[in-house]
């Protein structure tokens, strides 16, 4: 569901207070100084997408700090993805400094103190999202904030102009279908950074978090230990010793990454009209018998079951926005 914050509505002595207030209640706890020399203004425009929160902010320029004060008395368990719109701004984390220009991004961790510092006036827009939905992804965060992702080029370039434009959109999209949006975004913005994160040449135990990103956007294909060592540039044995560090195996992770996006298709109202195993062969399996007994052992129930209970539950809702827009349509009479 949409809000709007805007100083517009408050009065001129009220509206700092009033900003603080919007940005500490939408993101974290911070401090605000904002430029002296020019009237002050903001507006916050917040939407959920998925499990994440995706807003627009517009305001004077100014610093904003987070320190372990603020940490301390409120801890947020989140992190932040800034993508420039307007404006210029200076991010500092982890003893790093990014120079952010229109339509670079970078991310910003809430459990660590930063300092932001906005040149002029300014537009961003901030995806918030829990840790976890980036853990097995992307892993630590350290080795990522405050790094210039370029918006212009590469992975930057396909997800940048994307993020900018769906604040004009997400009111037309359904609940479900931002699910799925989401789960795009985020798999977009790990591979950027991770991309990004070669160049820099991160720790090697990023290596894994590397592996699984390959892996994730090769299920369709038939992919064996040696062909995902050989193009992660890694030795069979080095590979399956990462992932025994996690206590699974390489090959037994690609089989629950398969069923996992089996899963997500099966129980997207989107994709109802494709052929479960038209879904099962886009994963990676090749045996429609082996892929429903694997199915059901993980998730308790077959395939076709999980595509009926959605299927009942899209007719439910159906009926009952049916029944509602029924009970309240205009009579007869005022159209006559």
């Amino acid at each position: 569901m949409s809000r709007v914050w805007s100083t517009s509505e408050v009065h001129p002595r009220d509206r700092l207070a009033y900003w603080v207030d919007a940005v500490c209640d939408t993101f974290l706890l911070v401090d605000f100084n904002p430029q002296r020399d020019r009237p002050f203004f903001g507006e916050l425009r917040r939407d959920t997408l998925g499990e994440a929160r995706f807003s627009k902010v517009t305001s004077v320029g100014g610093v904003v700090t987070r320190s372990s004060r603020h940490i301390g008395h409120a801890g947020a368990d989140v992190l932040c993805l800034k993508v420039q719109l307007t404006g210029h701004s200076l991010f500092s984390q982890d003893g790093r400094e990014a120079v952010l220009r229109p339509g670079d991004f970078a991310l910003l961790d809430g459990t660590r103190p930063f300092k932001l510092t906005y040149e002029g006036n300014f537009a961003q827009i901030v995806l918030q999202m829990p840790r976890a939905a980036l853990l097995h992804r992307l892993g630590a965060t350290e080795n990522f904030t405050a790094t210039r992702i370029d918006g212009n080029v590469g992975v930057g370039g396909v997800l940048s102009p994307m993020l900018r434009v769906l604040p004009l959109h997400l009111a037309e999209i359904p609940d479900a279908t931002r699910e799925r949006i989401a789960g795009n975004v985020l798999d977009l913005m790990a591979t950027a950074l991770l991309a990004n994160g070669e160049e820099a040449r991160v720790p090697a135990r990023m290596t894994l978090v590397r592996a699984k990103a390959w892996i994730e956007m090769h299920l369709s294909e038939e992919l064996s230990a040696e062909c995902i060592a050989a193009r992660c540039n890694l030795s069979v044995r080095h590979i399956n010793r990462l992932f025994a560090r996690e206590g699974t195996s390489l090959m037994y992770y690609v089989w629950g990454r398969r069923l996992a996006r089996c899963h997500r298709d099966l129980t997207d109202p989107a994709m109802r009209h494709r052929p479960i195993g038209e879904i099962a062969f886009a994963a990676g399996f090749n045996d429609l018998s082996h892929f429903s007994r694997a199915y059901r052992a993980h998730y308790g129930n077959a395939p076709g079951d999980a595509r009926r209970a959605m299927l009942a539950t899209l007719h439910h809702v159906s009926g009952a926005a049916l029944s509602t827009w029924g009970a309240h349509r205009p009579s007869a009479w005022m159209f006559a």
